[in-house]
């Protein structure tokens, strides 16, 4: 989760204040990877609908209370000392033997917190599981595109662009497959902010689905080049958009679109059936994702190894099974 949307000021905010309920010395120590955990989770869950996202709140809520509860009761332990060689960087072997120490030291110091941290994760990981499954069996095939029986996820999402890039110049894998990492953008020109369900998707995405442009057109692979095509930094916008922003406008083509303070040229008009790739969700704009520096300049998202953004749809050769597929993807 991510993947690739940040929660709004007000998620921060609230995240911010049910912090509070752990101790300060707590807080200094991991409130920055919890607020990283906090919004990828987040962004995950508003990819779910409503009903997911409350429910997210309502764990979020619950678990702030009782384990900033169980730290505050917990006695203060003092902080390790490492000690390191007199010269040189210590060896990674010394260093995960510290943090090991240093992490059982914390487990065992307040029993209840960990059995209830790892009663939590167990009962997590079997949801997540039972999600995916239920997600690739029945969810997809509800989108309103062409055979959706055929369309797989890969995994459970996030991967890189860089394997994104080696699956794509794959496309034996299977029929087709498109990469995305949903969003949220700001869609004022000034001023206050505006904020719509988006993402940013490979140029195949529209194709994959079979999902044609209700006036206009959708991407072209050269619309997927760094910094954009031919035409520039291009978006493709629902018909809900569409109607509401633009009052149902023909010459809507052509004209400039703000995203994320940056110009884009919207080329189309998603039709009106497409909600886009979550039931239950809408989608208002599309911006390839070979954009994302134009929208995000200091970013390296494009490049980097380590960055899992992005989630991978494909949909299966007539006759493919999954276990195919899966067998031919491993030889990637």
């Amino acid at each position: 989760m991510t993947r690739g949307a940040t929660p709004g000021p007000w998620a921060e905010r609230a995240y911010g204040v049910l912090l509070r309920a752990y101790p300060s010395r707590f807080r200094a120590r991991f409130e920055s990877g919890m607020r990283e955990t906090f919004a990828r989770d987040h962004a995950q869950a508003s990819r779910g609908g409503a009903r997911t996202l409350a429910w997210f709140w309502a764990v979020t809520v619950a678990e702030a209370c009782w384990f900033g509860l169980a730290e505050r009761r917990a006695p203060a332990r003092p902080e390790p000392v490492r000690p390191r060689p007199a010269t040189g960087r210590p060896s990674m072997r010394s260093s995960l033997s510290f943090d090991w120490r240093d992490a059982y030291r914390s487990l065992r110091a307040t029993p209840v917190v960990t059995a209830v941290a790892v009663l939590s994760l167990s009962l997590g990981i079997g949801a997540n599981t039972a999600l995916f499954s239920i997600l690739d069996s029945l969810l997809l095939k509800s989108l309103p595109v062409r055979e959706p029986s055929r369309l797989v996820l890969l995994d459970e999402g996030s991967w890189t662009n860089p394997i994104w890039e080696q699956i794509r110049s794959r496309q034996q894998l299977f029929e087709s497959a498109f990469a995305w990492s949903a969003a949220r953008f700001d869609v004022s020109e000034r001023g206050e902010s505006e904020f719509v369900a988006g993402a940013m998707a490979s140029a195949e995405m529209f194709d994959v689905l079979d999902v044609r442009a209700e006036i206009g057109r959708t991407f072209t692979p050269a619309d997927d080049a760094r910094g954009g095509g031919p035409d520039g930094p291009v978006a493709v916008i629902s018909h809900r958009l569409w109607q509401q922003r633009f009052g149902g406008a023909a010459d809507v083509l052509g004209r400039r679109f703000t995203v994320q303070r940056a110009s884009f040229t919207i080329v189309g008009v998603m039709p009106a059936g497409f909600f886009g790739l979550d039931v239950g969700a809408s989608l208002d704009v599309v911006i390839p994702i070979g954009t994302e520096p134009v929208i995000h300049p200091n970013s390296k998202a494009l490049d980097a190894r380590s960055h899992w953004w992005l989630e991978i749809m494909a949909r299966l050769k007539p006759g493919q099974t999954v276990e195919q597929a899966t067998l031919a993807l491993r030889g990637v």
